[in-house]
């Protein structure tokens, strides 16, 4: 389990622009009185070779709450990918001087760069920039991946080396949007951008009134969603359809309404846990259209992040061994790519497309929006079958650059070890003891300092080996029975729901073999 965790007294070392009134960069044949040149060259402190440059997000503030991007390049949220080196034409719109705010950005695991600076009409201004790492997960063989994305496949290859993002599905068809109606698919899927960060250009998100199913590395496209109507077709026959075509399925959100009848008849093979509502600046703790929480046990914003996490015990509890992901959802929510990541531990393997999905599947992973967690038991990852004991030490390492509030032990969905922190900044290391003995799993979660934006992480579970379910999972069984009974009892004849007859008495036969599934374990 070793990472590299970069000292935190780098800061006031390496996080200084340097602001030069001229140098070799500038170019005064761009200079007018309209435009003034601005030279910006980034590097990674861990570089000692300042001519590699360091691919980045850079966002420029002008005056009159205006962004700058240059001409012909991508608006990645008023911002641009660049690759650490750039010579811009600021406009002064006639103004002599202007002040303008720079931002500089390289994903979760480097901290963020911030600087204002004056442009003058006829002096360029050069400016270096040296980023630090705050955590390196790659040098200890984690990987990581947002599976929720809405970007043009053109643009992918710059986002992911300026996020430093190792793997993206790009959801290339969304309900009625499909890149690859009017053009034929490529043949090679998957493109490696470099040897460590790769995309997928065929993923569909079906996304309607019960909520939203993603079908991820598809070899084809397995529906067309054309002429779909908001609760029809089924979602259920076609997670036989997507994976008939190659897909790995996920449940988007826990909270969907459909979610407890996609998870007994469609078999899914990952939920999202750190799902896009936990946005850049700030977590949105409404379910809208899916089944709201009880407010009286899940108040206010951490409450948000509990019921989700409480839905996903359940369905633990009743013998579904899935991991939890991570996803953004950039392109349509005010989050950038890799906010929300799943790191896969691949070990002293290289980095490949296929196999993050196979560690994924084996359940050797956590998910985050800022901490990082790394957990082992009886010296193995998460995913693993542990031979139940009274003593069952895990070893626990959790690295934050904001500050940690608590790390807790989850066993069959309950809190059974609880750490209360102090909110500082740092690497965690703890090593704790638990009776395995008749639990079904043991997962971790860690929670930062709470605030208007929740940042957590969770590992995926360990599972003890002998015990299919967690003892009292009937109760779990008779809570989404009750949920489903609240989906059928919705008024199913107004118009706005566009169903035919027929098609109602499906979805309602559907729903009662979801609750037979249910039934049979209670």
């Amino acid at each position: 389990m070793q990472t590299n965790i970069l000292p935190m007294n780098w800061t006031a070392l390496f996080m200084t622009a340097l602001l030069f009134v001229s140098g070799a960069w500038a170019d005064s044949s761009e200079d007018s009185k309209q435009m003034v040149t601005l030279n910006i060259q980034v590097n990674d402190a861990g570089q000692a070779d300042r001519s590699v440059t360091l691919p980045c997000r850079i966002k420029i503030d002008l005056p009159g709450d205006k962004t700058f991007i240059p001409e012909e390049r991508y608006d990645y949220r008023g911002a641009f990918t660049s690759t650490g080196r750039e010579q811009l034409s600021i406009p002064l719109h006639g103004a002599k001087e202007i002040d303008i705010k720079i931002g500089i950005f390289r994903g979760m695991e480097y901290r963020p760069f911030g600087l204002e600076a004056k442009l003058k009409s006829g002096e360029p201004q050069n400016i270096m920039v040296v980023l630090e790492r705050w955590v390196d997960m790659a040098s200890g063989g984690w990987w990581s991946g947002d599976l929720h994305i809405h970007r043009p496949i053109e643009v992918m290859g710059d986002i992911l080396l300026a996020e430093d993002l190792n793997l993206a599905p790009v959801l290339t068809v969304w309900n009625q949007q499909n890149l690859w109606t009017d053009q034929p698919l490529p043949n090679e899927l998957t493109v490696s951008v470099d040897s460590s960060h790769a995309y997928h250009l065929l993923s569909l998100e079906d996304e309607r009134g019960g909520g939203a199913t993603m079908f991820y590395n598809l070899k084809r496209v397995p529906f067309d969603m054309s002429g779909d109507k908001r609760w029809w077709p089924d979602r259920f026959r076609r997670c036989k359809e997507g994976r008939d075509a190659g897909g790995w399925i996920e449940i988007e959100k826990p909270f969907w309404w459909e979610t407890p009848v996609v998870m007994a008849l469609g078999q899914p093979d990952s939920i999202g846990i750190v799902c896009n509502h936990f946005a850049e600046t700030r977590t949105w703790d409404d379910e809208v259209w899916g089944r709201h929480r009880d407010l009286n046990l899940f108040p206010g914003t951490l409450g948000f992040a509990h019921n989700i996490c409480d839905i996903y015990y359940r369905l633990l509890n009743l013998g579904f061994r899935i991991p939890p992901t991570a996803g953004a959802a950039s392109g349509v929510l005010p989050n950038e790519i890799g906010g929300n990541r799943t790191y896969v531990y691949l070990g002293k393997n290289a980095f490949g497309y296929d196999a993050w999905w196979q560690g994924l599947k084996a359940g050797r992973c956590f998910s985050t929006n800022g901490p990082m967690l790394l957990v082992k038991a009886q010296s193995e990852y998460p995913g693993a079958e542990l031979a139940p004991s009274a003593n069952t030490e895990f070893d626990l390492e959790v690295v934050t650059d904001r500050g940690l509030a608590s790390i807790e032990l989850i066993a069959d969905g309950k809190v059974v070890q609880r750490l209360e922190l102090d909110g500082k900044p740092g690497t965690i290391k703890q090593k704790l003891t638990v009776d395995t003995r008749g639990k079904a799993w043991i997962a971790v979660r860690c929670f930062e300092t709470e605030q208007e934006k929740i940042y957590f992480a969770h590992t995926g579970p360990f599972y003890m080996q002998g015990r299919e379910r967690a003892e009292g999972c009937r109760d779990d069984a008779a809570y989404f029975i009750q949920w489903i009974d609240e989906l059928k009892a919705q008024d199913w004849s107004d118009p706005k729901r566009d169903l035919t007859d027929s098609q109602r008495d499906q979805l309602m036969g559907f729903y009662d073999q979801a609750s037979k599934f249910y039934e049979d374990i209670r």
